[in-house]
């Protein structure tokens, strides 16, 4: 009987059975890979970066968060670290989050931000979301992009994609191949808006979008901002744009995001966002059953994140 004592010790400081103790009630709410804690360093531009390994730490908060949303995906910037995942790889509709890919299509294609654009009447998008320019208004490439990547226009867009002197099928096939070049392989689009709900992706793809687009220099200075003011150049009229996403100037430091809605897609949202000590994570929420519960579902993962990660 002197044995059994010795094998009761042994077993519960296995770390084997430790980790599976702790270790998730869903199966896809978390990468179960083990990483040990490391230094990685990069060379950036000559200078000597130091990166750090998000380690999963397994304690009584470490069971999952219960979302609304059945899509959701969470990724380290810095090492590109699964921390989070719930069917992370189904292809669904992700509404306006779309704008992303037109935006950065737009970019690729080169667009002057002095230039003025006319709103015309094939611009109109009378199902989508509110509206903030009108028909006849001058409006600057400038102001029209700050529409669209703060109060997700629809209209501004359109005026911008006419702008490129491109049909509008001719941009979508731009925007598929502006895709494939960026190895988006579920990222696939029939309409720059997103109105369509054959625009889909996957959350990891989403994730991986937003890497690329949200922290573009132009991009960023535009979607951070919580809200923006203009001047429509041939009447005069004031236009204030608030962001559509509520969580920036948050007690969440999210710092960036987009989001998305159509009924075929529920509520998305994607942000890029500081944890524990201004570790940069990447959040994509896909398919939320309300406006708030987008938010919710976030801000549920960034907590989770915080509290069972450390760098």
């Amino acid at each position: 009987m002197i044995f059994l004592p010795l094998l009761i010790a042994i077993v519960m400081n296995s770390s084997v059975i430790t980790d599976y103790v702790f270790s998730d009630a869903t199966a896809q709410s978390f990468s179960n890979n083990t990483v040990e804690d490391e230094v990685v360093l990069e060379q950036v531009a000559g200078v000597e970066e130091v990166v750090t390994t998000p380690n999963r730490v397994y304690t009584t908060k470490s069971i999952g968060v219960v979302l609304s949303a059945p899509t959701s995906f969470v990724m380290d910037l810095s090492t590109g670290d699964v921390l989070w995942e719930q069917n992370a790889d189904k292809v669904v509709p992700i509404a306006s989050i779309t704008k992303l890919a037109s935006v950065a299509t737009l970019l690729d294609i080169g667009i002057d931000f002095d230039d003025v654009v006319t709103i015309q009447y094939q611009d109109q998008r009378p199902e989508g979301g509110n509206r903030h320019v009108y028909l006849g208004e001058k409006i600057t490439v400038n102001n029209l992009l700050h529409s669209v990547l703060i109060a997700s226009d629809n209209e501004a867009l359109m005026a911008l994609v006419r702008y490129t002197g491109l049909s509008e099928e001719e941009f979508v096939q731009k925007v598929n191949q502006w895709a494939d070049d960026n190895n988006l392989s579920t990222l696939h689009i029939a309409d720059p808006t997103g109105l369509n709900e054959k625009n889909v992706a996957s959350a990891r793809d989403v994730a991986r979008l937003a890497e690329i687009v949200l922290l573009d220099k132009q991009v960023l200075n535009i979607a951070k901002n919580s809200q923006y003011n203009f001047v429509v150049e041939n009447n005069n009229r004031v236009v204030k744009l608030k962001n559509t996403n509520k969580l920036l100037k948050s007690p969440f430091n999210v710092v960036v995001g987009k989001t998305g809605f159509i009924e075929q897609a529920g509520y998305n949202l994607v942000t890029v966002s500081n944890v524990n000590d201004d570790n940069k994570v990447i959040t994509v929420v896909l398919g939320a059953d309300s406006i708030d519960n987008r938010f919710q579902d976030t801000k549920a993962l960034l907590y989770w994140i915080s509290e069972n990660y450390r760098w």
